[in-house]
């Protein structure tokens, strides 16, 4: 069965998935990104022991595969950083409030739309 990995959600780099079967009985699977290190499935107690894992690696691949963002989601918060901007301008330039508000509030009506 295939464990297709999805990019890693913060830095889009290839994610790898390992396992750990020390007593036979018991598989640990987790699954990283190779480059920024992010996880799901491996954590640790305060004496170093495995807290968390998947027991089987579907289980791992689906975990990781959901933390992945969505286009629609992708979309809204793109909106977000536009009303960001409009916000930067606004405090440098001290552009009229009315002005600035309709700015804002087509912003903000485009990434709900957007999403």
């Amino acid at each position: 069965m295939s464990h297709t990995l999805k990019p890693c959600p913060f830095c889009g780099s290839d994610p790898y998935m390992q396992g750990y079967n020390e007593d036979g009985t018991h598989p640990k699977f987790f699954v990283a990104c190779g480059k920024c290190y992010c996880n799901v499935g491996e954590a640790y107690d305060s004496y170093g022991e495995p807290a968390y894992y998947f027991s089987d690696r579907q289980d791992a691949a689906e975990a990781w595969n959901r933390r992945v963002p969505d286009a629609d989601l992708v979309a809204a918060l793109e909106g977000a950083i536009e009303l960001t901007e409009l916000l930067d301008e606004f405090n440098k330039v001290g552009t009229d409030s009315w002005v600035w508000h309709q700015q804002a509030r087509e912003a903000l009506r485009r990434a709900k739309e957007e999403a």
